[in-house]
């Protein structure tokens, strides 16, 4: 579920062990994942930050990109979380850098693009000698599945 207050953050502390967050800059996403693992106490949770992120050789080329995007779709683009626009190294940056969170969702703004760069670029960077980790998400972040409510009990 994606908490960025209000309603949706009662119910991740009330349901959810696997939460994304949306939050305009890392400070306000650390303290946002503070008061969640806070409020939910002794229950193990893991926090996710959504990073709207539009990849190009440099920073001058993602601005352009992201004036082309503008053009085409008639609208200045207004981000509701992180937004990084600029090269590969600096999105590894921002990725290192990111403390109080369990991890990133990557949400390109040119998918084509960003996703040759982040697969080239940025995750072999992060991870240089990992394998692919077999298993679902939530296997890989160690979190039990959740009771299935249609199993019928003998």
């Amino acid at each position: 579920m994606t908490v960025d207050g209000g309603e949706s953050f009662e119910f991740a502390v009330a349901r959810a062990d696997l939460v994304r967050i949306r939050a305009k800059t890392v400070e306000e996403a650390a303290a946002l994942a503070a008061r969640l693992r806070d409020a939910v106490g002794s229950r193990p949770v893991r926090v996710l930050l959504d990073v709207d992120v539009l990849l190009a050789a440099d920073e001058d080329a993602a601005v352009a990109a992201l004036a082309a995007l503008d053009g085409w779709t008639e609208r200045t683009y207004t981000p509701d979380t992180v937004f990084y626009r600029g090269g590969p190294d600096g999105l590894r940056e921002l990725i290192e850098s990111l403390q109080g969170v369990d991890g990133v969702t990557l949400r390109p703004l040119a998918l084509a693009s960003t996703v040759h760069r982040l697969v080239d670029d940025v995750l072999p960077a992060l991870r240089p000698t990992a394998a692919p980790t077999p298993g679902t998400l939530r296997e890989r972040l160690g979190l039990a599945l959740p009771a299935n409510r249609y199993a019928t009990s003998n």
